[in-house]
């Protein structure tokens, strides 16, 4: 079975093959990478399964370094002040950090809007207007490991 169609069915012990194939410290590190710095990060496989823990403004930085190609943004609270003129006193300049392969990205959001599109994950489906609102997820704890697993690992099993 492919990494792929895994996903799309919700198959769990793929992950934990995966992971361990790939191995936790490498895991840790592409996490760690991300900018995460907290967090209770377990050193078993029962992390392929999601019992990873950490604040929710570290796993939004870790979820929109996907959604921004690769690229962690460092979040900003004030983005422009301007006078009561409308003159633009300061305008916050975004930090990037490359912390994700564009490809990978591409990857894995293929395959996380197949699991959306075609597998278990239909019901998250998210319509707007009656237009389809494209997204990639499921449930939580079985992406977590997507997103935690070195992203180059998974595009060569890919191939395999």
């Amino acid at each position: 079975m492919t990494l792929a169609k895994a996903l799309e069915i919700s198959n769990n012990v793929i992950p934990v093959k995966l992971l361990q194939y790939v191995g936790i410290d490498a895991a840790e590190k592409v996490w760690r990478n991300a900018g995460i710095v907290g967090g209770d990060f377990p050193k078993n496989y029962t992390l392929a399964l999601g019992s990873i823990s950490t604040r929710p403004v570290d796993m939004a930085m870790f979820y929109a370094a996907l959604a921004n190609g690769g690229y962690q943004v460092q979040p900003q609270y004030i983005y422009k002040i301007e006078n009561k003129y409308g003159e633009v006193i300061y305008e916050a300049k975004p930090k990037m950090k490359k912390v994700y392969d564009s490809k990978d990205v591409a990857i894995l959001t293929y395959m996380l809007e197949n699991a959306v599109n075609y597998g278990t994950g239909q019901p998250a489906k998210v319509f707007k207007d009656g237009k389809l609102i494209p997204m990639a997820g499921k449930k939580q704890e079985q992406l977590q490991i997507m997103f935690q697993l070195g992203l180059q690992d998974i595009r060569q099993l890919l191939r395999q």
